[in-house]
């Protein structure tokens, strides 16, 4: 039996950029030969980044649409960002739900992947090392993309509330001779705060970190699940490339297997011709894995 390690560190030549992404995104579930002290922050940080972002924050974005509504504007980005954020959390549970068949999956193509040997311009390295390239930098390109949207809204709050605050202080005189102080500078995201937050310019600072680190998160865990899927796909590509250079080189290598002469004849031997045969079956089985 192969042990799990080794299927980790297989699956990894391909898709490690993947799987770093789940990593970060709090999505890896360790039970992949990982020793009890890495089982043990796996979880830690999966629970506590995810317990956030899904369990506390994404209702509270819901819970912010008896405010949101008052005008259109705020209504709809309050809905586009939440709804994106429930669609978010429905990746994870199917993630979770059928990671094991999609690990093994990814374990299967790489071990018939590997099967064939180079020869002359067949070279099945070089078509992985191609396809993993490309994909690599499409997936850079969507995390950044991705990212820069919290960070924008990030940096957008913290510039007027470091340099432009005042315009956003209140005073207001009550009947009783008391003043009352109000921050009104808008949040970036709507959220439902369990507390009064703009009391205090203090606070306010507090929220601004609250409701952009959520986002930030679910950006990783849009563009892990997301890219895994792509990358699989690309991988695919990959196989189909790698098998019709197999199909087209079966009498070559198997002559190579058998250290055989190539001899123009009218007919093979029989023993290379059993050979082909078996190549034959091979390609199909594979062709047969990919499409089934």
């Amino acid at each position: 039996m192969v042990s799990n390690n080794l299927k980790a560190r297989k699956r990894e030549d391909f898709f490690d950029a993947n799987i770093r992404l789940l990593k970060l995104a709090g999505l890896w579930v360790p039970d992949q030969g990982e020793s009890f002290y890495w089982k043990c922050w796996y979880w830690f940080f999966n629970i506590i980044v995810n317990g956030y972002s899904i369990g506390i924050f994404m209702p509270s974005e819901f819970l912010a649409f008896g405010r949101s509504r008052r005008t259109l504007d705020d209504a709809i980005k309050n809905a586009s960002v939440a709804v994106t954020h429930l669609l978010a959390g429905i990746k994870v549970i199917i993630w979770l739900r059928r990671r094991k068949e999609i690990l093994h999956m990814i374990d299967v193509l790489e071990q018939k992947g590997s099967e064939y040997e180079a020869i002359n311009d067949f070279q099945p390295a070089e078509i992985i090392k191609e396809e993993k390239s490309t994909k690599n930098f499409t997936t850079a390109a969507f995390l950044m993309l991705a990212l820069s949207v919290s960070i924008t809204a990030f940096s957008g709050a913290m510039a007027i509330f470091l340099t432009d605050y005042d315009k956003y202080m209140e005073y207001n005189t009550n009947p009783d001779n008391t003043t009352t102080y109000r921050y009104t500078q808008k949040l970036p995201y709507w959220a439902w705060i369990p507390f009064k937050y703009d009391s205090s310019r203090a606070r306010f600072l507090i929220v601004i970190f609250y409701t952009c680190f959520a986002p930030f998160q679910q950006a990783w865990v849009i563009v892990g699940t997301d890219t895994l899927f792509t990358a699989l796909i690309s991988y695919i590509s990959a196989q189909l490339k790698i098998l019709c250079g197999a199909f087209k080189t079966i009498r070559p290598r198997c002559l190579r297997k058998l250290k055989m002469v190539d001899i123009q004849v009218l007919y093979d031997p029989e023993k290379l011709n059993k050979e082909m045969m078996k190549e034959m079956n091979k390609c199909v089985n594979h062709l047969q894995i990919i499409f089934g």
